[in-house]
């Protein structure tokens, strides 16, 4: 492109513009990128410029059939596409006013829309306004021209869908109110509706506005035949499954592809308080099973979604679901078994109608216990260990026999290897912790006095952040002694079995320790810093958020990457429950 046009387009001289407009060829000139002079003005966003720009080329595409409105770069940008992104409300409507001319311009007896053109990415200028919330741009473009609403891009997203997920509630409702037919043409992925992907994003005011506009979106199914009711049940959103029921009753009895009605995924994802509700007024809805002809129960146990399962252990009218077997003929715990869920299975097992016995249809007619004992632990050594000993005391419970007494079994030679690397990564962080804090003690904040009667006290002995500073301080030394003796004590008894059994407690103590550790860090600090605000503040911030995030999250992370199955808290509530 040539230069001294480039320097007249950065600096704004739109007289420069007159004089050069008499060479033809400024219009037909482009950048490397492909830009034209339009592409180029619009991006140095200086209005009076391109108004002269296109008065000039207005003349000159009535007699060639030809404008720069209409040319693109080589992203397939047009001039408003660049408009539409930075978001300039002036430059676009300085555009529109040339459109009527263009759209009379052409070999075509009608050319398509300006508005209606798509760029590499298979975005229209409506999909970069909403994308960049340049909301007075998106409105100017919506009342224009509303058709390109549905438009879907080739990362299968519509201007409405895209202001849906960056939560532009006031946007989205405007769009839906110019263009409410867009409603029924959208089509996402795995034939989503706009419902169903409102359901997905939790967004209750634009479903209730959707619902408004065209209350018929309601039945329509997906790829997968579920209704937006299976996706409020699935994220546990009790409000929007409320309003779905509303609408219509016969959504709770809807089912997918899989056989499965919105009960099977609240019960899959551990939506208690969602699958509580379609209880409450569809009680005969757990009658319903799946392809597999697995109940809701089913469904619980084999995701180790022991609240679920407790809930309906709790529920004497579910009671019948206890002992069904699916296709395969696994009961409920059978399922909690091959999972390994050591939650479920104890609570399962001890369940009084439970029958621990049962056998499926398998090659050699597998009892849960014998399930667990097969199944490879792949990382979940003391879940196995965990779901064994639960199996093996409710078997000593309701022993047919002297075998079944013997609640002991043998942990094979991998499981032990693995459990004895544990115990030790768990030996050296506890000896870790305990030196650090010990050392601390002793190294009191703000040192002791050196005189007077209260002669070797700490100084700052009254101040609160100290005392907590004592308190937890005393706490990790405490609990990372107590994991190092109970590592020590299985090491000694030389019972595989036994370290097994105590490596949660262990867990548990190390995770206080861990913790605690880190408040008598900051409140250490705390207690020495308190009198220069911004460097107490952000001690605190740091010292209590990394914390919080690593420490009370991690356990959540893990489950995510299939490492552990439980917090290490509630193995450490497991060991106790099973030493009751």
């Amino acid at each position: 492109m040539d230069q001294e046009l480039l320097e007249v387009l950065r600096h704004g001289d739109e007289y420069k513009i007159k004089q050069l407009a008499l060479r033809q060829d400024i219009f037909s000139t482009s950048s490397p990128g492909g830009n034209a002079v339009l592409h180029m003005a619009v991006r140095f966003r200086n209005q009076q410029v391109i108004r002269e720009i296109l008065r000039q080329q207005d003349f000159i595409a009535l007699r060639l059939h030809y404008s720069l409105l209409r040319q693109k770069n080589l992203m397939d940008e047009t001039a408003l596409h660049i408009a539409a992104r930075i978001g300039d409300r002036a430059i676009v409507s300085e555009i529109m006013k040339y459109l009527p001319a263009v759209n009379q311009v052409g070999p075509a007896p009608v050319l398509e829309s300006l508005f209606r053109m798509t760029d590499i990415e298979g975005n229209t200028p409506l999909h970069n306004a909403v994308t960049n919330q340049h909301k007075r741009v998106i409105r100017i473009l919506v009342e224009k021209d509303s058709v390109p609403s549905s438009y879907i891009n080739k990362a299968y997203q519509t201007p409405l869908s895209i202001a849906i997920d960056a939560r532009l509630n006031d946007i989205a409702c405007f769009i839906i109110d110019k263009s409410p037919e867009s409603l029924n043409t959208t089509r996402l992925p795995d034939e989503l509706t706009l419902i169903h992907f409102v359901v997905m994003r939790q967004n209750y005011d634009i479903m209730v506005k959707i619902l408004g506009t065209n209350k018929e979106l309601i039945d329509r199914l997906d790829w997968h035949q579920r209704n937006p009711l299976h996706y409020a049940a699935a994220s546990g959103n009790v409000k929007m499954a409320q309003r779905l029921l509303e609408e219509s009753k016969r959504l709770a009895y809807k089912r997918d592809c899989n056989g499965e009605t919105p009960l099977h995924l609240a019960a899959e994802n551990g939506k208690l308080k969602v699958l509580k509700l379609l209880i409450n007024k569809y009680p005969d809805a757990i009658e319903i099973r799946n392809n597999s002809d697995r109940s809701i129960l089913h469904v619980a146990a084999k995701h180790g979604n022991w609240n679920i399962v407790s809930f309906i252990l709790r529920s004497p009218e579910m009671e019948n679901l206890i002992n069904l077997v699916d296709r395969n003929g696994n009961t409920p715990l059978h399922l909690a078994a091959m999972g390994l869920h050591s939650d479920v299975v104890f609570t399962l097992s001890r369940h009084k109608s439970v029958n621990i016995r049962a056998k499926n249809h398998s090659a050699r007619s597998n009892t849960a216990l014998e399930i667990a004992e097969i199944t490879r632990a792949n990382g979940k050594e003391i879940q196995k260990h965990l779901t064994l000993k639960a199996l093996k005391t409710a078997y000593a419970k309701r022993a047919l026999s002297a075998e079944e007494l013997q609640q002991k079994r043998q942990v094979s030679k991998e499981e032990g290897e693995k459990g004895k690397e544990m115990a030790q990564t768990l030996s050296v962080m506890a000896t870790l912790i305990a030196t650090f804090t010990f050392t601390a003690a002793f190294t009191i904040p703000g040192g002791v006095k050196s005189d007077g009667p209260d002669e070797g006290t700490a100084t700052l002995l009254h101040r609160a952040s100290f005392q907590a500073f004592v308190i937890t301080d005393t706490i990790a030394m405490t609990s990372a002694m107590a994991a190092a003796a109970i590592i020590f004590w299985s090491f000694w008894r030389s019972k595989t079995e036994s370290l097994m059994d105590t490596l949660p407690l262990a867990i548990g103590f190390t995770w206080i320790a861990l913790v605690s550790m880190t408040l008598a860090f900051v409140t250490g600090l705390y207690a020495v810093l308190s009198n220069s605000l911004a460097i107490t503040i952000a001690v605190c911030v740091i010292g209590c958020l990394l914390p919080f995030i690593f420490y009370v999250s991690a356990p959540f992370f893990m489950i995510v990457f299939d490492q552990t199955e439980v917090n290490p808290f509630a193995l450490v509530v497991r060991f106790v429950r099973d030493a009751l």
